[in-house]
């Protein structure tokens, strides 16, 4: 029998320190293979805590290069430098402009620490298409940082899921995320806050229900921004599921809906 897609929420946090929320990281199960959907400070430590295998991943994507979206890169190169037996396959990092550069930098500074003998490869791209483990992936430019970008994976059965990395949200969202079934997206700041950069609740909801998606998952959120309030926010403009992600959370992409373990479950 063929495994549904699962999203486990490893951190649905931003850069400021939370008890219940660590930096972004969101691994994705599927056809066989472990992707890890950003990498911030905190992440790679907590895969234990929800029964994932740190050292199985077999591509890590970066929506940009912040460091709560990043810093636990070398952390994973690390310990993958250290393994016995040694790692089998080389890790594949994925992210948009710039990231090629950005993984050499951190290879220059750290050296020998994180030389994973099976090696490291880097795509970078802007816009347009990849295969990988036998999925579509679609990358579109995000505007917050010169290497932000969003992945749009096609998960067959389980549908297309997108995931933006932070974003002001708007137009750039909608185009990602038009007729896709799960949009992953931020709801980094208060209602009406109007940070550059940054989506409220509401934003991100107006882009969800303008691509017409069925789930919209909320992450990235600082901690002055609660459960309720994004929620409510939300839901004064997108009619789907709402999902404000909790870390623990797993969403199993079933072909009759989504379905949500954990505090949202």
């Amino acid at each position: 029998m063929q495994q549904v897609p699962v999203i486990t929420i490893v951190g649905c946090g931003t850069n400021i320190p939370c008890p219940d929320r660590y930096c972004s990281g969101f691994h994705l199960a599927v056809g066989g293979e472990e992707w890890l959907i950003d990498c911030g400070s905190g992440v790679f430590g907590r895969f234990p805590r929800y029964n994932l295998d740190p050292f199985s991943l077999d591509r890590i994507f970066l929506t940009h290069h912040h460091p709560d979206h990043s810093a636990d890169l070398v952390a994973v190169l690390f310990a993958s430098t250290y393994l016995d037996p040694p790692r089998a396959r080389p890790i594949e990092i994925l992210g948009g402009p710039g990231t090629r550069d950005f993984v050499e930098r951190l290879r220059n500074l750290w050296r020998e620490w994180v030389a994973v003998p099976a090696g490291v490869t880097v795509t970078e791209c802007e816009t347009g298409r990849l295969e990988r483990g036998g999925r579509t992936i679609r990358i579109f430019p995000m505007a917050h940082h010169t290497s932000s970008v969003a992945f749009r994976i096609d998960l067959g059965s389980g549908g297309e899921i997108v995931f933006t990395g932070d974003t002001g949200g708007g137009a750039e969202v909608v185009a990602a995320a038009s007729g896709a079934r799960v949009l992953v997206t931020e709801a980094a700041v208060p209602s009406g806050a109007g940070i550059e950069g940054h989506q409220d609740p509401e934003t991100a909801a107006r882009a969800a229900a303008q691509a017409d998606v069925e789930t919209l998952v909320l992450v990235h959120r600082y901690p002055e921004v609660s459960v309720e309030a994004a929620c409510e926010g939300a839901r004064s403009h997108f009619r789907g599921q709402i999902v404000v992600a909790a870390e623990g959370d797993r969403l199993f992409l079933e072909p009759e809906k989504v379905r949500v373990e954990g505090e949202n479950g």
